[in-house]
């Protein structure tokens, strides 16, 4: 199994030590990184590691702006005590891959790290909830300009599955097709709904009418 490259920004060294540890105990994983703040970061990000855990509240901004410093090939997972929804839709509408709330322990953030770079969109389940009461009352929610151009019908059955929690691989299996095919609809995706993480995909598909959690 190849070694995947882990970046850590957490201003508070306890932490960050912890997860340090956490991940480096991990075969197949491996510590780029870690640092204190955004600054101290961005000199590792060219090349970026695979996957990057991040907090929200750093002491020289916000954690998930750094999504737009980043290409779609590096995966960014939040890890905070931020647990609003106003933070959580935020992240996630700025490409993040996962939200995991910092009391679940190291164990469920090392868990979330895993099911990301699988494909999946790990969510802590009262963050989860947030999204749901989105879901579930839409006037809720800002008004979404409608997709530019429609979802054929290969494309809504990938974002079907992959609200229902599919990894990527396990899409592509069951809708017998390889992996790098699967890759492709889901950039489709993406481009029409003008969004650059799964999470942002299923919320907005739901805003717009598109797709149906029931």
């Amino acid at each position: 199994m190849t070694t995947a490259s882990v970046g850590l920004i957490e201003d508070l060294e306890p932490h960050r030590r912890l997860l340090e540890r956490a991940v480096a105990a991990v075969p197949h994983l491996q510590v780029r990184f870690s640092v204190g703040s955004l600054a101290e970061a961005r000199p590792y990000l060219q090349p970026a590691p695979d996957l990057i855990l991040v907090d929200l509240g750093l002491p020289d901004g916000r954690g998930d702006s750094l999504l737009q410093e980043l290409g779609p090939e590096t995966a960014v997972l939040v890890v905070t005590v931020f647990g609003d929804e106003d933070n959580v839709v935020r992240a996630l509408e700025r490409g993040a891959r996962g939200y995991v709330l910092k009391d679940a322990g190291e164990r469920a953030v090392v868990d979330a790290i895993i099911s990301v770079l699988a494909g999946g969109a790990p969510l802590t389940p009262s963050v989860a909830a947030h999204l749901l009461k989105r879901f579930r009352h839409p006037d809720l929610a800002a008004p979404a300009s409608p997709a530019n151009e429609a979802l054929t019908p290969r494309e809504f059955e990938v974002l079907r599955l992959l609200a229902r929690g599919f990894s990527y691989r396990e899409a592509a299996t069951h809708l017998s097709i390889s992996p790098h095919t699967l890759s492709h609809y889901v950039k489709q995706i993406y481009g029409k709904l003008a969004v650059n993480s799964r999470g942002a995909a299923v919320f907005e598909a739901v805003n717009q009418g598109i797709l149906r959690l029931d």
